[in-house]
């Protein structure tokens, strides 16, 4: 029976005329190795594995495309999010070793290296271009296209706290857009581009 169920949301769901596409990118990540509300966050918590994927042919096949394959070390994967023109692909990304390391031996964010903490990138649809966007002692993560391209909203804690950054992806100029509140986070641009909307919790 839970199989029939299964089978028919997943029939109702991909018969929807709205989801009319031919191809599906979707995330593959090992569990982190810490359970927490957020854990999927802490850098230094994460196991390789996974990676982008596109699904090339959607209710049909489990046939998958490996965007990054070998081009970039063993690690953890977060949270791709597709450019509006369909050419490009946002995500984060950290290193992770074999087994996570002691989180009593790491120092705090934004008093140690980058090296345990998620990073932007971007790589094209076809799986060439592969580029990191910037660098950070903190977490950099929830990276999501303006309608134009020409900039990429994202939440990061450089500053202390979850905030809302805009990434200006010609200069490479970060500028911090949210200010009251302590967590604010998930930013999507309004259709016109001319300002977001966020989740803020106080």
């Amino acid at each position: 029976d839970y199989l029939r169920v299964r089978l028919l949301k997943r029939e109702i769901m991909l018969g929807d005329p709205l989801l009319n596409f031919d191809k599906l990118l979707f995330c593959k990540r090992a569990q982190p190795s810490y359970s927490h509300l957020v854990g999927q966050y802490f850098g230094w918590r994460q196991r390789p594995g996974g990676g982008l994927f596109v699904l090339e042919d959607p209710g049909r096949s489990l046939r998958a495309r490996d965007l990054v394959g070998a081009q970039l070390p063993p690690g953890s994967f977060l949270e791709p999010c597709l450019s509006y023109d369909g050419k490009r692909i946002a995500f984060s990304f950290v290193a992770c070793p074999a087994q996570p390391p002691d989180s009593k031996t790491l120092p705090v964010n934004e008093q140690g290296g980058e090296e345990a903490y998620f990073h932007l990138h971007e790589i094209n649809a076809d799986g060439t271009g592969l580029k990191r966007l910037m660098s950070s002692p903190g977490v950099d993560t929830e990276a999501w296209f303006a309608p134009d391209g020409r900039s990429i909203l994202f939440t990061s804690d450089r500053g202390g706290s979850p905030q809302i950054y805009r990434l200006n992806l010609g200069s490479g100029a970060v500028e911090r857009l949210t200010f009251d509140g302590s967590y604010n986070v998930s930013a999507r641009p309004l259709p016109d581009g001319k300002g977001f909307v966020f989740v803020r919790r106080d």
